[in-house]
């Protein structure tokens, strides 16, 4: 039996752990309150000075926090990151303490001991598989002060193929063959500009001689020689950028290799379609997940891509609080971007009441955004994220998902490049119809257009002169095109884009078109013929004066 003094401690530890909670509970309550719209706290300078003893109390612990003299009043603080913190009132300064502290409680709650993490850490390196338990200490939050060691295992693991192929000093390699590569102009003129957009209110990066804008240059350049056919997306910089405040820049360049070759593989390819596929399967899993969500978005036709695209694309960097961002990126280097869809998730039914309780799209995403903006309850996240979810669809249902979803989008991508090609190819012959005009100032313009028989499907095409909604009953339409004193019939297959000439010609412009039947087009002229082509063989059969009536008749059909 455990002696009176064991039982005494064990009494104690207890009661502090839920003396802690309490406390914890205290930030969020306050910390939800001061980011409300008026952010008015009752009591006078009670809480403020309740705070105050609470971060003396947790400074004991970790001397890293900021003291609360540092903090009072107006002015700059700067986080052990390099994050600039403008106080410009008790309000924000009472607010950042309470983020801190949130931050304290949190990792306090679920501390493990350093012997622990390097156990499981080793098994991982030297496993195939994630061990469970490994799974659940991170998702409980990797202490700060290993996080860059085991970040550092992380992003070597996931890259281990790779680097065993190219070779332990490849980084090096391509950093001396960078002061004489031609790298690609376009790149190198992007990367030049989005430089100094990146973190602004971090002192690593607040001038074009800080050690921070260097080794970023450094990585995303040496990254577009590593991987041209991607070269620089904007949106890297971000991600590097937070890599290099915890990792080496050798590490920043191998985890955008992680990210970019292995996590979210054609993320950043010219058509996105990694990106997009992963939007599709979210709305799947939302319509599963919650259901209620995802019809009213239906409902008040909402389209909520413009907002989570961002969240994967640039894994939720500048979306939630840094140390929140932190949680989850410890979740996602060691599980993959199965985790995006989870906290994606959750942070949607996180904003459940106030999303049902708009019908407009633009409140509902300020809403979203700045919910999100001030999410530091990680715990409640955590929580939706990897409990409340559960059961969750497992990875090898959502690789069936985005290889659907993937054929769907390439299919269109095929469909677009068609078309793009068969417009091209379309400028291409009006070019040449202007060019052999007779007269110089002559040029050619869109006249009419008949749709030819068919089953019926409504779309929108586009032309130089307009818009044109058509109701088109087969995948064939004519136009007709004219300069002063000639017509040009063109035939355009709808369902792949292409436009050709038939070699339909006449001395006069269009006046009207219409289908007669399965076999004869009608023309009217400007100057009172009527022409007739047969559709099968494209000749003509018909040509005479119509007269006022046949002309009204055409117009009018």
């Amino acid at each position: 039996m455990p002696s009176s003094k064991q039982s005494h401690s064990t009494t104690i530890r207890s009661q502090q752990t839920q003396r802690e909670s309490l406390q914890r509970d205290y930030i969020y309550l306050l910390q939800t309150t001061l980011s409300s719209e008026y952010g008015r706290l009752f009591g006078g300078t009670k809480h403020r000075d309740r705070l105050k003893e609470l971060l003396a109390e947790c400074r004991k612990r970790d001397p890293s926090l900021p003291s609360f003299e540092s903090m009072d009043g107006s002015g700059l603080y700067i986080d052990p990151y390099g994050f600039k913190h403008e106080k410009n009132n008790q309000n924000d300064c009472l607010q950042y303490i309470c983020v801190k502290l949130a931050h304290f409680y949190d990792s306090k709650a679920h501390s493990t001991d350093e012997s622990s993490w390097r156990s499981l850490i080793k098994l991982y390196q030297n496993s195939s598989t994630v061990s469970k338990t490994l799974k659940y200490l991170v998702r409980q939050g990797i202490p700060d002060h290993l996080r860059t060691e085991i970040w550092h295992i992380f992003i070597q693991k996931q890259t281990s193929h790779i680097r065993k192929e190219k070779g332990a000093l490849y980084y090096q390699n391509l950093c001396h063959l960078l002061p004489n590569s031609d790298l690609n102009s376009k790149f190198e003129k992007q990367i030049a500009l989005d430089l100094h957009r990146t973190m602004p209110a971090n002192i690593r990066f607040a001038n074009r001689e800080s050690e921070g804008i260097r080794h970023l240059r450094q990585v995303l350049q040496v990254f577009c020689l590593h991987n041209p056919a991607i070269g620089y997306c904007q949106g890297m910089n971000f991600i590097v950028a937070v890599a290099l405040l915890l990792v080496e820049p050798e590490d920043a360049f191998w985890l955008l290799i992680a990210i970019t070759e292995c996590h979210l593989n054609n993320y950043y390819d010219i058509g996105l379609i990694g990106a997009q596929v992963d939007q599709y399967v979210l709305k799947d899993l939302l319509k599963q997940k919650a259901p209620d969500i995802d019809q009213h978005f239906e409902i008040n036709e909402v389209e909520i891509t413009s907002l989570t695209l961002n969240w994967f694309m640039a894994i939720f960097i500048d979306t939630v609080p840094f140390e929140t961002l932190l949680r989850i990126w410890d979740c996602f280097l060691l599980e993959g971007s199965k985790v995006l869809f989870r906290f994606a998730l959750s942070i949607l039914i996180i904003n459940r009441e106030s999303i049902l309780t708009k019908s407009d799209t633009i409140s509902m995403m300020k809403q979203i955004k700045d919910s999100t903006k001030n999410l530091i309850d990680v715990e409640n996240l955590f929580k939706i994220a990897f409990e409340d979810l559960k059961p969750f669809c497992h990875r090898k249902d959502i690789s069936i998902k985005q290889a659907y979803w993937t054929k769907m989008l390439t299919d269109k991508v095929l469909k677009r490049r068609l078309s793009k090609e068969g417009f091209s190819k379309r400028d291409f012959v009006f070019e040449e119809i202007n060019s052999s005009s007779s007269s110089s100032s002559t040029t050619t313009t869109l006249d009419c257009a008949v749709v030819l028989p068919g089953s019926l499907f409504i779309d929108n095409y586009y032309f130089d002169i307009k818009p044109i909604r058509l109701c088109i009953y087969s995948d064939l339409v004519w136009i007709a095109f004219g300069s002063q004193y000639s017509l040009h019939i063109f035939e355009v297959n709808v369902e792949r884009g292409i436009m050709m000439n038939i070699e339909v010609t006449y001395n006069s412009r269009a006046f009207c078109m219409a289908c007669v039947n399965s076999e004869l087009v009608l023309i009217g002229t400007l100057c009172g013929t009527l022409l007739g082509f047969s559709i099968d063989d494209r000749y003509m059969k018909l040509n005479t004066t119509g007269g006022p009536e046949i002309m009204k008749c055409l117009v009018f059909r």
